[in-house]
């Protein structure tokens, strides 16, 4: 794993070009043609991609080997507003960061 936290350099050298972020991404929004939901299940990872009315809803659950939650977070986007509400989590209820209401200026 390589982390690129302030460092665009390093992240340029590593992912330079567009297959290079999509093999190494996530698709977390997307408001091109796709079907109504994108769901992928791994046993100890579920995302969610789905479209609502003019909203774009992200969620990503990772388990533990034991079946109990690990991380949680979700992100939520607006025609015309972008992001408008993000959250996440570890375990259960620890670390949360939820902020809604989100604008730009």
């Amino acid at each position: 794993m390589i982390r690129f936290y302030n460092d665009d350099e390093m992240f340029v050298k590593y992912l330079d070009t567009d297959e290079k972020l999509i093999n190494n991404g996530e698709l977390v929004c997307c408001t091109e043609n796709m079907d109504a939901e994108l769901t992928e299940e791994t046993g100890e990872i579920d995302v969610v991609l789905t479209h609502q009315d003019d909203r774009v809803i992200y969620s990503r659950t990772e388990l533990q080997e034991d079946g109990s939650l690990h991380y949680y977070e979700s992100f939520v986007w607006e025609k015309g507003k972008g992001l408008v509400e993000c959250m996440s989590r570890f375990g259960d209820m620890s670390d949360i960061l939820y902020m809604e209401n989100i604008s730009r200026k």
